[in-house]
C-alpha cells in the first residue's frame, strides 16, 4: 500500500497596501521622478606610424571621431519650486546640450 502525503498549502495575502506610493514618502528635496544625470562620451581613434620623407623620423597620425552625449539622453532641470507660481512642479529646461560629434587629426613627430 502506498504511503498517502498530505500538502498543505498556506495562501498567504498579500497586501497591496506595501506597493503604495505617495508624494510623503519620497523624502525631502528630492525631484519626482529622481532627477539622475547621464552622459556617454566617446572617442575612437586609429594611429598611423611612418617615417617622414627628409629626416626619416618616426611620426604618428592620429585620426579621432569624439562624440559628447553619444546615445542623446536629455538631461533635464529640476522643477520649478516657488509655491505660490502657476508653473510649480514644471520643467522648462535641459541642463546639458544635445549630442555634439567632432573630427580631429593630431600629427606627432
Amino acid at each position: 500500500m502506498p504511503a498517502q502525503v498530505s500538502e498543505s498549502v498556506s495562501m498567504q495575502k498579500t497586501s497591496t497596501g506595501i506597493f503604495a506610493f505617495s508624494a510623503s514618502s519620497i523624502g525631502r528635496a528630492q525631484s519626482v521622478p529622481p532627477n539622475g544625470f547621464a552622459s556617454a562620451d566617446w572617442a575612437l581613434w586609429k594611429e598611423f606610424y611612418f617615417k617622414t620623407p627628409l629626416a626619416k623620423e618616426d611620426t604618428t597620425l592620429q585620426v579621432r571621431v569624439e562624440t559628447f552625449d553619444l546615445f542623446n539622453r536629455t538631461n533635464r532641470q529640476n522643477p520649478n519650486n516657488t509655491a505660490d507660481d502657476p508653473n510649480a512642479g514644471l520643467i522648462f529646461g535641459i541642463l546639458t546640450p544635445m549630442r555634439r560629434m567632432q573630427l580631429g587629426l593630431r600629427l606627432a613627430w
